[in-house]
């Protein structure tokens, strides 16, 4: 797979005590994409966690899509920012949830979907957004996509960062103390890192599944 990256001069990292999130730039012609594997879920309870900033002006005829756990009978999860850059909207089956606001501002911005017994918690830049009844589907992925819905369909023009998948719902105020920290060295000590299912390398255009020993 060929990934081409581009400069987004609109991008202003965020950095806290030396950190600052792998990241990866789209343009609208490229994706990546991992095989789908169990720890990519949370529909058993989770947190999905990442930073965002779309890159266009003129709304597309789509709403370009940010991430998608997806496969023949639907998508698992889908991510994506609404076209008009004023929310975002997150698809679980044939469930639908528009969470309004403005991304207008050519900024990163965190988001974290944090989901249990059927409750999602919407956090954005370490605000609730929305908290409602929603359910993750357990439904069958054929893989991952990060910047478009299935290696073709809604792509995503802008960059993606720091994505982070928990086994567990994350607290609030976890979120916003780690969101812009490196949760695998150990001095960090995250509470739920145990529970780290996945965490993106996108400076080498990866995405890591930590074993048993590199979370302790």
């Amino acid at each position: 797979m060929l990934v081409r990256f581009i400069v987004l001069m609109c991008v202003s990292l965020p950095a806290l005590a030396g950190y600052t999130p792998d990241l990866v730039e789209f343009d609208g012609e490229q994706a990546l994409v991992f095989a789908a594997v169990d720890e990519m879920y949370i529909s058993d309870g989770g947190t999905i966690e990442f930073w965002v900033v779309p890159d266009w002006i003129e709304a597309p005829a789509y709403d370009p899509v940010v991430l998608s756990n997806a496969g023949t009978d639907g998508a698992s999860y889908l991510v994506a920012v609404l076209r008009d850059r004023d929310g975002l909207g997150i698809v679980s089956g044939d469930a639908e949830l528009m969470v309004p606001f403005d991304f207008t501002d050519a900024q990163l911005h965190h988001v974290a979907l944090s989901y249990f017994e059927d409750q999602l918690a919407v956090y954005i830049d370490g605000r609730l957004a929305v908290s409602t009844e929603f359910t993750m589907m357990d439904l069958p992925a054929a893989g991952l996509w990060i910047g478009t819905a299935d290696g073709s369909t809604a792509p995503f023009v802008g960059a993606v960062a720091g994505l982070r998948i928990w086994g567990r719902p994350v607290a609030q105020e976890d979120l916003v103390r780690f969101a812009a920290a490196d949760v695998l060295d150990a001095s960090a000590g995250h509470p739920d890192i145990a529970y780290l299912r996945a965490i993106s390398a996108f400076d080498d255009a990866d995405l890591l599944v930590p074993t048993s020993d590199e979370q302790e």
